[in-house]
């Protein structure tokens, strides 16, 4: 029930915001009202064959299922270098495999990583049904009837066929949106943040993935929460009580999850 987890994030920014004295309570309450169902991982899918997930990746993988146990969207935003491909990937497979979950999802990636993407896939993940949509008009007229059949569990594509090709690629009913270099929505304005508030509104799970630190700007830091969480951050009030939090502050430098899992932002360095 989205309603009841709108709630229970607000509860959870109402928590922290009113104990600041002691902000280890407040981030173990917010946490814990937020991320209400748990999902302890210890070992990756046997579908996942690419190799073995180094230990903070299996954690990075508990807390993105955490996230859509509790119908919470969020951002990975490990340095680059860490594997967000990698645990993504991941995710979709858990989905599959324990969940039985088989998307369809959406991967928005830069042109300059959709081959990565795929191969990488190919790697990890060789029995998930990959599409790349991309190519000369005729080519993608072609993978059209595959997607509306809905016979694959993911969709590889780039910003520019997102909004080039809307008419055929919002009206699939998508599981996931996942944007990687998602630090490029952090202009509200921007006609890929329209676009996909506009056209691709309707997934129920957002992911968001970015290597670049979030700096010290709150609108844009505001614009990724409001695509992520757009019933939750649509008010200031909202945003400026999340920000008066303890837990407002970004990680420390240490890998350990429990240091610096957030609520809705994790970044390991």
């Amino acid at each position: 029930d989205q309603t009841g987890n709108d709630e229970a994030i607000r509860d959870a920014v109402k928590v922290a915001a009113t104990n600041e004295d002691d902000e280890y309570d407040a981030k173990e309450s917010y946490y814990s009202i937020a991320h209400r169902i748990r999902e302890p991982i210890t070992e990756q899918s046997k579908m996942l064959v690419g190799g073995s997930l180094k230990p903070y990746q299996l954690q990075g993988l508990e807390w993105l299922v955490s996230l859509y146990n509790n119908n919470l969207n969020g951002i990975l935003a490990d340095e680059m270098g860490l594997g967000k491909t990698i645990q993504t990937i991941a995710l979709i497979v858990h989905l599959l495999d324990y969940k039985k979950i088989p998307g369809p999802s959406l991967i928005i990636v830069p042109l300059s990583t959709l081959s990565n993407w795929a191969s990488e896939f190919q790697r990890w993940a060789p029995d998930v049904n990959v599409i790349q949509y991309k190519g000369l008009p005729h080519v993608r007229k072609l993978l059209g009837q595959t997607i509306r059949n809905n016979r694959f569990n993911v969709l590889l594509t780039t910003y520019e066929y997102i909004m080039r090709d809307r008419s055929v690629l919002s009206k699939v009913p998508w599981k996931y949106v996942i944007v990687d270099e998602g630090h490029r929505m952090k202009n509200h304005h921007c006609k890929l943040t329209q676009i996909l508030n506009s056209f691709y509104c309707n997934a129920p799970h957002r992911l968001l993935l970015t290597g670049t630190p979030l700096q010290n700007n709150l609108p844009e830091l505001w614009a990724l929460l409001n695509f992520i969480l757009p019933t939750i951050f649509k008010s200031a009030t909202t945003f400026t009580d999340w920000f008066n939090a303890p837990f407002a502050t970004l990680p420390s430098e240490k890998v350990e999850l429990n240091h610096e899992e957030t609520l809705l932002i994790i970044r390991r360095l």
